[in-house]
């Protein structure tokens, strides 16, 4: 008898190790890459289960990465921090590479120089200095529109995840670091904290410090609309707030409500600034007096575990949210709901229910910005647009705008036809309120020496010189 009690409970270990997801996996930062990689070799049926291709996708990528990038104990650490003391070398006439490809004639799209851009800041008063943060290469600056561009953090290399600047002073800005879930590796790129400038980007400090072996990802940061001296932040697994302009943070109760939950985005009520939402990954919490205590609302009711939220506020106060959710395997839908009473309660408009297999990259990279009542821009891996709010909604997208939209910036509220979006290939613009004038401003003219460009490996070798015998 005892032995048949051995066996069930050896079975029930197996059982619950082997229910966990790819994702939960290599996800969990108990483990180290070696015992990660026994787990999935132990359990052939997580990488050949024709049902879970994005899972399977995201974990190829995330075994590509790091197959040469752990120690010798199987840790993240060592290659974390040393990535965080890498300087970028700013554009210099003397330091200049040569681009010997890619071939842009043979591409069916307009992608001259291209690279994931992870958010925007467009000086309101300035339409010519734009800020980008990209997803792992620090924050850049052009000073003329877009035809040249330069890095002003070659001291860090982070992930810039959100931009913001003192609603009534520009000089003042931050931004925040990390980039939670995107691309190769599964679990991002780890941040280093929030960080200010108070000369108008040209100098950046911290003044919440982490370093990649803290394991952190901060995600979006904002002022409050009334109440300048009041900031809210927001990482993975924390709500900070300051209540003296950015210089001390204190981190609120909020906790998601399962391990797999993150917050991602932060928002306020425009007209009821004690009313404050974020939500992220399977995640939706209010707060109706200034972030002191948190309501979890049950966004999905029994919809799906595996989902994305971003939300907007509009000029009234009315709260939008865009939401992913898996279906079955490598397929997504999507939805906007409406709330009028901070998310409380949702009704549904009529966009729902669109399916696409575009895996995780559709989920990391949607987005909802609400101009009015009327007026929301929306999407992921393409820009829609309604005028009339979701009774009906049409592509904003052309040929000139790559696929996964990351950020969105409308640096003129007088003037909505003026917009900004950067993507997986960099950054765009738009004056015309017409899908078919976007403008690539990622470096122009391409003799510019200094454009904008992801690169994802390099590799040094050696050639011996003429007349060297050894």
């Amino acid at each position: 008898m005892k032995k048949i009690y051995l066996v069930i409970i050896i079975i029930s270990i197996f059982s619950k190790l082997y229910s966990q997801s790819l994702i939960d996996i290599i996800s969990d930062m108990d483990k180290n890459y070696f015992e990660k990689l026994e787990i999935i070799n132990n359990n052939k049926a997580l990488t050949t289960d024709s049902n879970n291709l994005w899972q399977i996708k995201r974990y190829d990528r995330w075994k590509s990465f790091w197959d040469s990038r752990i120690d010798q104990n199987g840790e993240y650490t060592t290659y974390l921090n040393t990535m965080s003391n890498i300087e970028i070398p700013k554009s210099t006439t003397e330091n200049i590479w040569q681009s010997i490809g890619h071939k842009n004639d043979i591409l069916p799209i307009d992608f001259k120089f291209i690279g994931r851009v992870q958010s925007i800041w467009v000086r309101p008063d300035n339409f010519n200095i734009i800020f980008i943060g990209a997803s792992n290469g620090g924050l850049w600056k052009t000073a003329d529109g877009g035809v040249n561009w330069q890095s002003v953090t070659p001291q860090y290399s982070f992930g810039v995840t959100k931009i913001i600047s003192h609603p009534s002073n520009y000089d003042t800005m931050f931004i925040v670091t990390g980039n939670y879930g995107q691309g190769l590796l599964s679990h991002g790129y780890y941040g280093q904290g929030i960080f200010n400038s108070t000369d108008g980007g040209e100098s950046w400090n911290p003044v919440v410090g982490f370093t990649p072996s803290n394991m952190i990802y901060m995600s979006d940061i904002i002022y409050d609309p009334v109440n300048y001296d009041t900031m809210y932040a927001v990482c993975t697994k924390r709500i900070f707030k300051s209540i003296d302009g950015g210089v001390n943070w204190t981190v609120l109760s909020a906790r998601p409500t399962a391990e797999t939950s993150t917050f991602s985005e932060i928002r306020i009520n425009p007209v009821a600034t004690n009313y404050i939402v974020v939500s992220g990954s399977n995640e939706f919490q209010t707060s109706s007096d200034g972030g002191t205590t948190w309501t979890s609302i049950d966004f999905f009711s029994t919809e799906t575990n595996d989902s994305y939220i971003k939300v907007d506020y509009s000029p009234t106060g009315k709260l939008f949210a865009l939401y992913y959710y898996n279906t079955t395997g490598y397929y997504f839908k999507n939805y906007v709901k409406y709330s009028t009473n901070n998310g409380l309660t949702w009704a549904e408009t009529n966009f729902f229910g669109e399916e696409n297999s575009n895996g995780h990259a559709t989920m990391s990279a949607c987005f909802i910005k609400a101009q009015s009542d009327d007026i929301i821009w929306f999407g992921g891996v393409t820009i829609q647009k309604t005028t009339n709010s979701f009774l009906s909604h049409d592509p904003f997208s052309s040929s000139k705008v790559h696929d996964d939209i990351r950020d969105i910036c409308f640096p003129y509220p007088t003037n909505l036809n003026l917009v900004y979006v950067v993507t997986d290939g960099g950054v765009n613009k738009n004056i015309y309120n017409d899908k078919n004038t976007w403008e690539n401003i990622n470096g122009n003219p391409p003799t510019s020496p200094s454009k904008l460009f992801q690169v994802f490996d390099l590799e040094a070798k050696y050639i011996k010189p003429p007349g060297l015998t050894r």
